[in-house]
């Protein structure tokens, strides 16, 4: 009887200690999983901010576009001084140009978030 009981407590003990580790291994893969989710949601905050910054650069792209439209409409009426027309046209030609490569830019920032969004799920 000495002998099962003594056993029985060496049993218990090693289950205590099996329990112990396994809430310990649980801990551990929980704060694992919420240090991923804030990574997960700072990428999306940034996907989020690129996004706005993709749309801003496409509505300017947009607008410099329709400022050459007029541009031209101006050119041809005869409204506008060809000095004035080399400068308003390599004017714009350079901030269209900037924002395209800005679009571009923040595009690539797109694709390289949405990726990492992905590994992180």
């Amino acid at each position: 009887i000495l002998s099962n009981r003594s056993e029985m407590r060496r049993i218990v003990s090693i289950m205590e200690e099996n329990m112990t580790k396994s809430q310990r291994e649980k801990d551990k893969a929980q704060q694992a999983c919420q240090q991923l989710q804030k990574k997960l949601d700072i990428c999306q905050n940034e996907r989020k901010i690129v996004e706005e910054e993709l749309m801003e650069h496409k509505r300017q792209i947009t607008i410099l576009e329709k400022d050459l439209d007029f541009l031209m409409q101006d050119v041809e009426t005869s409204k506008i001084s060809n000095g004035e027309l080399k400068e308003e046209v390599l004017s714009l030609r350079e901030r269209l140009s900037q924002a395209k490569e800005l679009a571009t830019h923040t595009s690539s920032l797109e694709t390289s978030l949405n990726n990492s969004i992905r590994e992180k799920k």
